[in-house]
């Protein structure tokens, strides 16, 4: 579960062209007590900001000079290669809405906005976020114990099917031969048995 402390230290990029934007969105999330907020006003910083940050949400305009919302979002896309890029586009061109999902946006706020809805939407993007992160950190400390025995720490048979099946199509795409050897340990019961797993 996530908390609300976690949701507020959660870190937000705000990208915008205007100076009154940036101030409005920083006040309305410092008021509701959101502690890590970065703002910008040049687009072509985003990428790397982003790069160096790995922010948890990015509330990006979608009009600006010289580069616009849709070029930012295609730099995103090629740094988060899992596919799941945080932004909440906000912006005066509701028009622009289907191709901003398309584009990748996750939420889309049209301004002016009501600060309540677009509070909650932050909120539950944010919360969404945490949680997608949470169950990647988990999906990486199961993934060992799905392929390795628990005991000795060697690789298990789900493993060496999945290896085996890698070589099989590698050999055969190729058009090369393969070979399996199989080992085994003669009396290994035994020595279990009376001396123990340790």
């Amino acid at each position: 579960m996530i908390s609300t402390a976690d949701i507020l230290n959660a870190s937000i990029l705000i990208v915008d062209d205007q100076k009154a934007n940036v101030q409005l969105l920083e006040q309305m999330l410092r008021g509701a007590g959101y502690v890590s907020i970065t703002s910008t006003m040049d687009p072509g910083e985003v990428c790397e900001l982003h790069l160096k940050n790995r922010y948890d949400l990015i509330l990006l305009d979608l009009q600006m000079p010289g580069m616009d919302g849709f070029q930012v979002m295609e730099g995103l896309k090629e740094i988060e290669t899992d596919g799941y890029v945080p932004i909440l586009v906000i912006t005066a061109q509701p028009g622009h809405k289907l191709r901003a999902l398309a584009s990748g946006a996750k939420d889309f706020i049209s301004k002016p906005f009501d600060l309540m809805e677009a509070k909650t939407r932050i909120h539950n993007m944010l919360e969404v976020r945490l949680l997608y992160k949470q169950l990647e950190h988990y999906s990486r400390a199961l993934e060992p114990l799905a392929l390795h025995d628990a005991l000795t720490g060697l690789p298990n048979r789900r493993l060496l099917m999945d290896r085996l099946s890698l070589a099989i199509a590698h050999a055969r795409r190729n058009k090369r031969f393969m070979a399996v050897m199989y080992l085994d340990l003669d009396g290994f019961k035994q020595i279990n048995d009376t001396l123990g797993h340790d």
